[in-house]
């Protein structure tokens, strides 16, 4: 089994009140994560694992109310004993919320961990019931850490390590084609790895994304998506768009909100701040996973036969940081910064009033950053990428 380090502080979280909800595209891994935790919460608890895809369970916890909670809690053993609660795809479970709530409000004695597949749907059955009640931890694909089995102890200092160079390098080019979805990643044959990745992404965009009830133009959506695969790393217009695909601009914002809140596509927004000369109000688009990203587009060519291999490896870079600050929960931000010039820097980290810019080159080694960047944050601290020791942002 692959040990994901995220594990680590979802155990520590089983002595805090406040209820645990694991968001994450369908089979990131999700239930073999909470499966795990559960075998560790059993050391010095009592659990309850509960899978709401399966009827019998949610047939059993759908028609709930304070008391018939009160006799499931009752149930499972002595008065005083900590127990924990493992709810599997609560987002089928109606007014799930509402369920959440009274373990929070009502049972002290009970810790609750919860996972979903879409933040859309489990947050608008939450809505607001659980304001201070809960922390949202979202799953990443794997990182190379993982993969490895690395142990890292500071992540955020960006070390090379030489003597594992070759295999991170590897490893990350058969990210950018593939991706790092764990049951893709598992597979050792490049067929079979597309054939699954064909399998995973029609899942996500046919079963989960088209039965929400307000897509009413599916062609659109794919249509959609394939358009911003092309266009991971650059401006999104829009606009553009909704002329490309014969729309209006507002179903294209709608759409595009959809595909990140089911974890298919990340928007990436330019710092602003107080400065004239930056563009304002417009995005980027990386992909939440690489390997959907070539699914979506049926290409997964090595790297040497592609020419987006540069946007394949700011994507990755970008997403592993996104992956790093949702896991440590800290209160850093990303952006970009571009000026009306269209001299741009591609990551830019803002912590308090400190920041980090990180640029990524394919193959330079050497580059300076613009001038206009370099007037606004004389004080960041600056790193130049490339393929070669781009690991060092994906672990």
């Amino acid at each position: 089994m692959i040990r994901r380090f995220i594990k680590d502080r979802l155990t520590t979280e089983l002595t805090s009140p406040e209820i645990i909800i694991l968001l994450g595209p369908r089979r990131i891994g999700k239930t073999t994560l909470l499966n795990s935790l559960e075998e560790t919460a059993k050391q010095n608890n009592i659990t309850l694992y509960i899978d709401l895809t399966d009827p019998a369970a949610l047939a059993l916890w759908k028609d709930f109310s304070l008391e018939k909670v009160s006799r499931l809690v009752g149930e499972m053993g002595t008065s005083g004993t900590k127990k924990v609660f493992f709810f599997d795809e609560i987002q089928y479970l109606p007014e799930s919320g509402k369920l959440l709530k009274i373990f929070y409000d009502h049972f002290p004695e009970v810790k609750v961990f919860a996972t979903g597949s879409s933040s859309f749907l489990l947050l608008q059955s939450i809505g607001e019931s659980l304001a201070g009640r809960k922390k949202l931890i979202t799953l990443y694909p794997l990182a190379l850490s993982e993969i490895l089995n690395m142990d890292i102890e500071n992540f955020w200092l960006f070390q090379e390590h030489l003597l594992l160079t070759d295999k991170l390098n590897q490893q990350l080019e058969n990210t950018l084609i593939f991706g790092a979805y764990p049951e893709v990643f598992l597979l050792a044959n490049r067929e079979n790895k597309a054939e699954k990745l064909k399998e995973i992404t029609d899942s996500i965009l046919f079963k989960d994304l088209l039965m929400f009830e307000h897509i009413k133009k599916p062609r659109i959506l794919v249509e959609l998506t394939k358009l911003l695969a092309y266009q991971i790393g650059h401006l999104v217009n829009p606009s553009e768009l909704a002329g490309a695909l014969g729309v209006s601009r507002k179903t294209v914002l709608d759409y595009i909100d959809l595909l990140e809140r089911f974890f298919i596509i990340q928007r990436v927004y330019p710092y602003e701040g107080n400065m004239r000369d930056v563009i304002r109000k417009r995005f980027k688009v990386y992909f939440f996973d690489l390997g959907i990203r070539n699914a979506v587009i049926s290409d997964f060519r090595e790297l040497p036969q592609r020419t987006d291999t540069g946007q394949l490896l700011e994507n990755a870079v970008v997403m592993g940081i996104h992956r790093r600050l949702n896991y440590d929960h800290t209160l850093s931000e990303i952006y970009f910064w571009r000026d009306y010039d269209g001299k741009e820097v591609d990551l830019l980290i803002k912590n308090q009033e400190r920041f980090t810019a990180i640029e990524v080159k394919l193959n330079k080694i050497k580059e300076k950053l613009p001038k206009g960047f370099l007037k606004h944050f004389p004080q960041a601290e600056v790193f130049i990428t490339n393929i070669r020791n781009a690991y060092r942002f994906c672990l």
